[in-house]
């Protein structure tokens, strides 16, 4: 079965000469779109897409998969930051109200 994710990816203090690198070893897992922010001397990647995760793979195991393609790409390791949302399973509220709900 495989379940429907956003996952948003940023990354910081890797090597200038590795971005398309990078870039290119993420794309190979996850379909991400990349914005390049902050300044020169501390650059981020951040990256985002939705996406199946099939295979039974959890955000878990592919955050981790995720980060040892781009540590490889870097040349060693970097800081990355993942974050996950499982779209078929959002957190929901639900609410009711009535003639006789006290709205005060």
């Amino acid at each position: 079965m495989s379940r429907m994710y956003d996952i948003r990816v940023e990354i910081s203090g890797f090597e200038a000469k590795a971005v398309q690198k990078i870039k290119d070893a993420a794309n190979e897992l996850w379909d991400f779109e990349w914005d390049d922010i902050g300044p020169k001397l501390s650059p981020v990647l951040c990256g985002q897409g939705q996406c199946n995760l099939g295979g039974g793979k959890t955000d878990y195991t592919f955050s981790k998969e995720l980060t040892r393609e781009i540590f490889k790409a870097n040349g060693k390791p970097c800081k990355i930051l993942i974050n996950t949302t499982d779209l078929d399973d959002l957190p929901t509220d639900s609410y009711e109200f009535n003639e006789n709900s006290k709205l005060d």
